[in-house]
């Protein structure tokens, strides 16, 4: 049920949709190629425009105050996409150093996966091979994982409670 209303209800999913039928309404450049496909390489360009970014704020600050209202802090992952960690210098790509910015003027912590995929163990061999987009292999997510244990690990309130888990420790 969760998982369901936050699919519908994805900051990140919505200002894609946005994008794409803004592309789409302004006319079809690259025949052949699907709305999608031109919202997704103008983000791996140009980023995300302070219009796309406002509704994930606007679910960040919503989140902020659910945690203040219920006692819960929030950590975000900025999770890397294939076709931006495959170029050089990634984690400063458009779309990571907007998130990164934005996350930090909201006052938010967050874990950058993009900035991960710089360490000479991650490289494209931890994405399913599903093209650009592709989503992360259990590797990806191992790695993704430990980074939020150590993150957390590294919260004085939260760190007894990762004495054995390993990946913490990194």
């Amino acid at each position: 049920r969760l998982a369901s209303w936050t699919f519908a209800n994805s900051a990140l999913l919505f200002s894609m949709r946005q994008a794409a039928a803004r592309l789409w309404s302004a006319g079809d450049a690259n025949v052949g190629t699907s709305a999608y496909a031109q919202a997704f390489n103008q983000m791996l360009e140009r980023g995300l425009s302070d219009e796309d970014w406002k509704p994930i704020e606007n679910f960040y600050i919503d989140l902020q105050r659910l945690g203040r209202e219920h006692s819960f802090e929030t950590l975000v992952v900025i999770m890397p996409v294939r076709a931006i960690v495959c170029r050089p210098g990634a984690a400063n790509q458009p779309y990571p150093a907007q998130a990164r910015q934005r996350l930090e003027a909201l006052g938010m912590a967050y874990v950058d996966g993009f900035s991960l995929w710089t360490q000479p163990n991650c490289g494209t061999d931890t994405f399913l091979p599903e093209g650009p987009d592709g989503h992360l292999n259990s590797a990806g997510y191992r790695l993704i994982a430990d980074a939020v244990a150590a993150r957390l690990a590294a919260t004085p309130k939260l760190a007894h409670k990762f004495d054995d888990y390993p990946g913490a420790a990194q």
